[in-house]
């Protein structure tokens, strides 16, 4: 009797629970319409408009990207493959030693010990010369242009660089695949999905994880520095695409594809793919693809809909059936209630079950034609909603180059949390990519604890908190006063006092204070004496310092503007980018002594554009001045982000190494203005010129230049001659 109570209890139990999921279907279904989907759409659709690239183009590259990275690449023999793993290991395992070097050298001198002691040091460190002379000899060895013939004629230092990136960024996909999936098996009991691990088992796993995890940090942040490194190196013209960096902070790793991205290690037909270095086409794509996994989710939960209207009238149309054939009242009534049943939840089906227009449909036409530099397309609206009830989905923020003012915001680098990393150098991360990214608590991971530590004392000294920009396309007015008219003139006085000496010897800018000399190579003078070169990073670092020495001299005129500047390299913001150590960016930086100074110059180089661009840092008016000859919009939408990256890491350097710096990344946001409005430069080879025409018009007090582009050749012959007079690097 028990029994058969049970079964009767848990008859009328299943039938509670498959009511209710009856009538609780319509509203889950009318959710994901009119919330979920609509959100996500939204998302993807601003993105995609704030890339700037029609969908058209956006499937094209994908398609383009697909045919690249699905075709059968020629290997390397194993025994090359394996070669290279070993000196990867070597590499590593010589570092090792050399900063434990470093370290016993500094306490030595600190003791003040023996005469022995140093020269058993000075003994280790040329047996680590030895050492690191026999790891290149090794790779030599391997006759790697036989393997790779494409990689041929290339700089040995740079074929060197991005093979053993290609190595090491399969060892680091290994390690991270390995980690996360230790860490799924440790948070396999979260929020009860499966059975505990076991304590034994559980503290067994952290173990093994916090052992490993250096050593990943460590391949990471090595593959990073190789990043910025090929990124200096790479010869001018060549179309093999610089590897992106990857994040040195795990969790975003976890999400990053870039990790699955292999190195690309032959030259590109046509230049560098644009799925592949221009940010803005990436994150179109995988908006795109958003956009796509939206329709097919919107045409599943239609075709779902038809089907639940369809099963409820066949279910009505049987039970009525049933009422008239059946004169039973008991029976009668049972149906009676069954047809209430299915009567109610009908109507409610029907409420929510209403069919919209599909969401690939109601795209805004402008998103899949405009101009490249036309301001891009307004996102679309949300699709229609299924009932007057449903909640309107908020309308998204206008793109960056349709409005007078936008507001950029991003995430800096500095954090205020001692459960933070310091490997957790920050990315570019957009607001709504904030938004779409689950938090900590939402993924709720037992192993936190292990992906973060502590921070060092001084990084509490800054809050990271989001930094504002606000751009005004409005183009800064200048004056004739404010605009420098005379450096053609001065320059050229200044070159007929002095011999210019044409031979292939490098030259040498020696720089006041504590500034390092730079030797600039004959070749990449060269580049300025062709007048249809670009130029590269190390011609613009050389001339843009022999200005400023120049500028900086007793007798000059514009000495105290000039050391009111900052000039700073054209790989400092590679570095920021590139995730670089704090100690490599304070080396390059220190010199400088940015700190005491109101005005920083920043160059910009756009990898994908091979283009040049600058910024101005007025220091105490929170103020960023934007030059750009072809005077383009959409490109300042990432440099911006990355100027105030590198603006956070300097002001959090200076605060750590002692210095003060009258900057407030947490208070008055930032504005930003152009230099320009309309394009100086109509060929695709000057724009390197044009910035070293307005880093000498900052340098001597301008905001300007009246130079235009019929002057630049003889600018180019005059730059040249000014840098043939200067001193021979001796032998």
């Amino acid at each position: 009797m028990q029994a058969a109570r049970r079964i009767a209890t848990l008859d009328e139990f299943v039938s509670f629970v498959n009511r209710e999921g009856i009538t609780s279907l319509g509203s889950w279904i009318e959710r994901q319409r009119n919330k979920n989907i609509p959100q996500k759409y939204n998302q993807a659709t601003r993105r995609i408009s704030t890339a700037g690239v029609t969908i058209v183009d956006l499937r094209s590259h994908w398609q383009a990207q697909l045919t690249a990275q699905v075709s059968l690449q020629s290997s390397p023999p194993v025994r090359v493959q394996r070669e290279l793993g070993k000196i990867v290991s070597l590499q590593n395992q010589i570092e090792d030693i050399d900063d434990t070097l470093e370290q016993l050298q500094k306490t030595i001198d600190d003791r003040q010990s023996s005469n022995s002691a140093h020269i058993a040091i000075k003994d280790l460190q040329c047996t680590h010369s030895k050492l690191s002379e026999q790891a290149v000899h090794l790779y030599t060895s391997l006759d790697l242009e036989t393997h790779y013939p494409e990689l041929a004629g290339l700089p040995f230092e740079f074929v060197q660089t991005l093979l053993l990136m290609r190595d090491l960024k399969i060892q680091i996909r290994k390690q991270a695949i390995g980690t996360f999936l230790e860490w799924e098996n440790l948070d396999r009991a979260v929020q009860g999905r499966r059975e505990p691990l076991g304590t034994k088992l559980h503290q067994a796993a952290r173990k093994a994880l916090s052992k490993r995890q250096p050593a990943l940090h460590r391949l990471i942040d090595k593959f990073n520095s190789f990043c910025s490194r090929l990124e200096e190196i790479q010869p001018p013209h060549c179309s093999v695409p610089i590897p992106l960096p990857l994040p040195t902070k795990l969790n975003e790793l976890k999400s990053h594809t870039n990790l699955f991205e292999d190195i690309w290690i032959t030259p590109s037909e046509g230049g560098v793919p644009l799925w592949l270095c221009d940010e803005n086409v990436r994150q179109g794509i995988s908006s795109l693809h958003v956009l796509d996994r939206c329709h097919e989710e919107d045409l599943r939960l239609s075709r779902e809909s038809e089907n639940m209207l369809r099963w409820i009238d066949q279910e009505s149309l049987l039970l009525a059936s049933a009422k008239e054939r059946h004169s039973n009242h008991i029976l009668h009534h049972e149906l009676e209630q069954e047809a209430k049943f299915l009567s109610r939840v009908s109507s409610r089906w029907r409420r929510q079950l209403q069919i919209p227009q599909p969401l690939l449909l109601a795209i805004d036409p402008r998103l899949t034609t405009h101009s490249q530099n036309s301001a891009p397309a307004a996102p679309p609206a949300a699709p229609p909603a299924a009932s007057p009830a449903a909640p309107p989905v908020s309308p998204p923020a206008a793109a960056l180059p349709s409005d007078p003012a936008v507001n950029l915001s991003m995430v800096e680098p500095v954090e205020d949390d001692m459960n933070e990393s310091p490997w957790a150098d920050s990315e570019n991360i957009s607001p709504d990519e904030v938004e779409a990214c689950p938090s900590d608590s939402e993924e709720a991971l037992a192993v936190t604890d292990m992906m973060e530590t502590d921070d060092d004392e001084d990084t509490a000294t800054l809050k990271r908190d989001h930094c504002h920009v606000q751009v005004s396309w409005a183009s800064l007015a200048k004056s004739r006063s404010t605009c420098d008219t005379h450096f053609v003139r001065d320059l050229t006085a200044h070159v007929t006092r002095f011999p210019v000496i044409r031979d292939l010897q490098p030259r040498v800018v020696a720089l006041p204070g504590n500034l390092p000399t730079i030797v600039v190579d004959p070749n990449d003078l060269a580049l300025l004496t062709d007048s249809t070169a670009r130029l590269n990073g190390h011609i613009l670092n050389g001339v843009s310092a022999a200005v400023l020495s120049w500028c900086m001299q007793p007798f000059s005129l514009h000495a105290q503007s000039a050391q009111r500047c900052a000039l700073l390299s054209t790989y400092d913001l590679h570095r920021v980018r590139f995730n670089a150590p704090d100690k490599a960016i304070w080396k390059s930086l220190a010199p400088t002594e940015y700190w005491k100074k109101s005005v920083w110059i920043v160059p910009v180089h756009r990898q994908a554009q091979e283009h040049w661009a600058l910024v101005i840092v007025l220091v105490h008016e929170q103020k960023l001045l934007l030059f750009d000859s072809l005077a383009q919009k959409r490109p300042w939408y990432t440099d911006t982000k990355n100027i105030m990256l590198l603006v956070t890491r300097m002001t959090l350097l200076a605060h750590r190494n002692g210095h003060s710096l009258p900057l407030s990344m947490d208070g008055e946001a930032w504005t930003a203005e152009p230099m320009i409005s309309i394009a100086v430069q109509c060929n695709s080879y000057d724009c390197g010129v044009w910035v070293l025409v307005m880093i000498a018009a900052v340098l001597r007090g301008m905001l300007g230049s009246n130079i235009t582009e019929p002057e630049i050749p003889f600018l180019r012959h005059t730059l040249t001659n000014f840098m043939l007079t200067l001193p021979c690097k001796s032998s």
